[in-house]
């Protein structure tokens, strides 16, 4: 838009006086018009994070406008929300008076708004707060003539001559931000004072400690300018690594802490993720960190929220790497402080369970993202460099014995590609963020060296600290057996996926436990199987793809167990008292799923405290639905739920209330199943109903797959919106959802035959069309197992389930086409996002499935 605005201007100059105006000048502008137009229908306003683009770019717009140029796009009414909101915190009349303002670095997108000779006093050295943009607007825009200013862009143009000729930086100069980058990111990768030459690297120190002396303790990106949350904690934290022992750490909490995270800038609009990462890290190696428990606690927090929530690109640099190098560092550091006894003051859920599962997560990530090359992000050096120091930080913990081999092996082949590419170590990589992405030759070579340079000494820890993350037992046997598992038994890397995901799980079960009992009573004799497998199931099928956020990934797990818990209540207890009236109990959920009532008092208190109780004691009406009403609450409230799309919400409410319906129904079918007085098999289970019927509606809806397809359809679509944008993918994710839901009864009904029996539950090959005998014999599916009747004397029995159970197979092979064909064409109409988010769940699905085709781990309820 600038260079269109130039261009325009420049034609427009040609009228008046002579100008050297490009022949072709009328085609350059219809071009680049169409491009501009191009690019603004694209934009997603919302993610971006250039500095100052709320205010520039609608500036941009009106000088076009002025112009008779016009854009109409989507994100326009956006972009405007959010000029009004950064006005509304920064009046610009502010900047005739002394203070220091963030405004100044973009005075460009105030020209014909302000009076430019009323701000000549913030000048600092010619320049506008050190941008060379808002400079030249005000050397343009005042009615006299600034020489300080012009030495100041002639400085900048020809500083950088040498790099990128022609071109000028968006920041200048940088020499705070340079110095103490290169210095922290040698310092913490082992570099000494003596190995980089103290004469050299004392000068650099006393120019930081100056600097922040002059500053009163914060300094910007250089001296004099505005200070930061980001250059003051590197700073600070590259002359504490040389011992210098720096004593400005409270004025800078005291000047950037919110209260709930650290602030670039005071009223900035988005918080940023490495600014937290560096000013944690530079209070951790403070002389006395228990001094700013308060401030460490809340970053920790914001930073395990943030990265809970997926929030975790960063406003600074595109390379997500980069953040998970900064927050790796930081945290490792975090327990280094802990296990010294210094924040014991701190949560211990944060330092026990989010930190280290974090940490596990980032380790996944990176290792899964690197290249065959060896390299990261499309064979670039520095986002590669990035992840070698993140490897190198979190393999010096206690925890990866069992995959260390493969860390270092991750390192060794990056470092390789490194050295392989040491001349392309000059190109730029414009990876940094101001009002443009920019390269930092400086910086980034900083980062070449560390990485290439990289020596992780064997570190000793407390026991505090090893005993943090420990694969529980119970997961290390579940992890094996999932290893002949068809989803992971040919995968190249299964023991490395499945021994970091045993790990993870570890650390997610707890969160799970302590849920356990917050909606469905305890039960003291029930056979919970299912908790062992449900961490790992959901955190290995997230790490065999795109990654889903962990808050995600928690609320799938915790509404898998609802799940068990559901159809474990509606077995045992609705069952048990209410069998003979269940038209009061099919009133009861419609009421409840349909908000008609509402929950009674007292009925948010842990059940293991009001209602333990044996099956034999009298259950009232009362107590059904109030147990109801808090699992139909925590679907239909959550968060995630409530902010989705109406049409989702009343998708879900529909769904739920057939779901628990279907459980009605279900006993109702049991007790058809088997005659009352000898419990042998009923010939006509269903009269007038085919299994094909059945199993679509009914026994679909009761594995709980299609209402919990919804649930996750609101988890990962925007606020608002729903994930599948018009009638064509709607219709398809549904009919999606219901033949996964098939499959996932048919498989849970392979493996559960047994249970069904010794229980009277109805089982798929119970229906008529599995006990065709005529069929039987003119066909011959395959039996569950080669070894069916090795010895010829299988029981007659045996033998004809296993036929039933075959054909049982075949039909959940057809029902997978099908599956396939919906996916296929539903990934033509919804995002990549969606799509990776789909295929999770069905992975998540498919594994229960594998998982009741190999073993029956549902809940024995008698």
């Amino acid at each position: 838009m600038a260079g269109l605005l130039a261009l325009i201007k420049h034609r427009t100059q040609q009228v008046t006086e002579p100008a050297d105006v490009p022949s072709d000048v009328e085609s350059r502008i219809a071009n680049a018009c169409r491009e501009v137009d191009s690019m603004l229908q694209s934009w997603n306003v919302m993610s971006t994070s250039n500095v100052g683009f709320e205010i520039i770019v609608p500036a941009l717009l009106d000088y076009l406008g002025d112009e008779g140029i016009y854009f109409h796009f989507p994100g326009h009414e956006a972009l405007i929300s959010l000029r009004l909101a950064k006005l509304a915190k920064f009046d610009p009349i502010k900047l005739y008076e002394t203070g220091a303002n963030s405004l100044l670095h973009s005075l460009e997108a105030f020209i014909g708004k302000m009076d430019f000779d009323r701000i000549s006093h913030h000048a600092n050295r010619g320049s506008m707060l050190a941008s060379p943009a808002s400079t030249a607007a005000y050397l343009i825009n005042i009615t006299g003539w600034d020489d300080d200013a012009e030495a100041y862009l002639r400085a900048a143009v020809e500083n950088c001559e040498k790099a990128t000729p022609g071109g000028v930086p968006s920041a200048f100069p940088t020499s705070v931000f340079e110095v103490s980058w290169v210095l922290s990111t040698l310092l913490l990768a082992g570099y000494t004072s003596t190995s980089m030459g103290d004469e050299n690297v004392s000068i650099l120190a006393s120019f930081l400690e100056q600097t922040l002396a002059d500053g009163k303790g914060t300094v910007g990106f250089a001296p004099g300018y505005v200070a930061d949350a980001d250059d003051s904690a590197k700073a600070q934290l590259s002359l504490s690594l040389l011992g210098r022992k720096p004593q400005y750490h409270m004025q800078m909490v005291n000047k950037f802490d919110c209260g709930t995270h650290f602030e670039t800038y005071p009223s900035e609009r988005d918080p940023s993720v490495s600014t937290n990462c560096n000013v944690l890290m530079s209070l951790l190696h403070s002389s006395d960190p228990a001094l700013y428990s308060k401030s460490i606690g809340n970053a920790v927090k914001f930073l395990c929220d943030a990265w809970d929530q997926g929030a975790f690109s960063d406003k600074w640099n595109l390379s997500p790497h980069y953040v998970f190098m900064l927050l790796s560092q930081a945290f490792v550091r975090l327990l280094r402080c802990w296990a010294n006894g210094d924040l014991k003051a701190l949560p211990s859920p944060l330092i026990r369970e989010r930190v280290p599962t974090i940490l596990l997560q980032i380790l996944h990530r990176t290792l899964q993202a690197q290249l065959l090359d060896g390299s990261w992000d499309t064979s670039s050096c520095e986002p590669t460099s990035y992840a070698i120091l993140t490897l190198a930080s979190i393999s010096s913990l206690p925890w990866f014995d069992a995959v260390q081999p493969y860390i270092a092996g991750a390192i060794k082949s990056a470092q390789q590609f490194l050295a392989n590419r040491d001349n392309y170590w000059d190109d730029p990589s414009y990876l940094w963020i101001e009002k443009v992405t920019y390269s930092m030759p400086t910086v980034s070579l900083a980062y070449y060296i560390a990485a290439s340079c990289i020596f992780q000494a064997a570190e000793s820890w407390t026991a505090d600290v090893r005993d943090l993350v420990a694969p529980l037992e119970n997961l290390k046997k579940v992890s094996k057996f999932f290893s002949s598992l068809p989803m992971f038994k040919n995968h190249p890397l299964s023991e490395r996926l499945l021994g970091l995901s045993t790990i993870e799980a570890s650390c997610c079960a707890p969160r799970l436990l302590r849920a356990r009992y917050d909606i469905f009573p305890h039960r003291d004799n029930g056979d919970d199987k299912y908790l062992d497998y449900i961490p790992l199931i959901t955190v290995s099928c997230n790490n065999l793809g795109s990654p889903i956020h962990p808050q995600s990934l928690m609320d799938l797990m915790l509404l898998s167990m609802l799940n068990y818990q559901a159809d474990e209540y509606m077995e045992t207890v609705v069952r048990v008292h209410f069998g003979h009236d269940l038209q009061r109990i099919r009133e009861l959920i419609v009421r409840v799923c349909r908000r008609d009532t509402k929950p009674k008092t007292g009925s948010k208190r842990r059940y293991e405290q009001c209602l333990e109780t044996d099956l034999n004691e009298a259950i009232s009406l009362q107590d059904v639905e109030n147990v109801l009403s808090r699992f139909v609450g925590y679907v239909l409230d959550h968060q995630g739920v409530r902010q989705s799309a109406p049409t989702l919400r009343q998708q879900l409410s529909r769904e739920l209330e057939a779901f628990l319906l279907a459980h009605v129904q279900q006993i109702e079918d049991n007790k058809r199943r088997f005659t009352a007085q000898s419990g042998s098999l009923n010939a006509a289970v269903l009269p007038g109903r085919t299994y094909f019927d059945w199993v679509r509606s009914t026994s679909a809806e009761h594995t709980s797959c299609p209402y919990s397809f919804v649930f996750w359809a609101c988890l990962i679509s925007e606020p608002g919106q729903s994930c599948f944008p018009n009638p064509e993918a709607k219709y398809l994710a549904q009919g999606l959802s219901r033949h996964l839901a098939t499959i996932c009864r048919q498989h849970n009904d392979y493996g559960s035959v047994t249970r069904d029996r010794s229980e009277g539950n109805l089982n798929s090959i119970d229906f008529q069309e599995f006990r065709d005998d005529r069929a039987a014999r003119e066909t011959s599916p395959p039996r569950e197992s080669s070894n069916a009747d090795v010895d010829g004397k299988r029981h007659e029995g045996e033998v004809e389930t296993s036929r039933k159970k075959g054909y049982l197979l075949r039909l959940a092979e057809y029902e997978r086409k099908c599956l396939e064909l919906s996916l296929e064409e539903l990934a033509k109409v919804c995002s990549k996002e969606t799509m990776d988010a789909v295929r999770f769940f069905i992975r998540v699905t498919d594994l229960y499935g594998q998982i009741y085709v190999a073993r029956d781990i549902g809940v024995r309820t008698q």
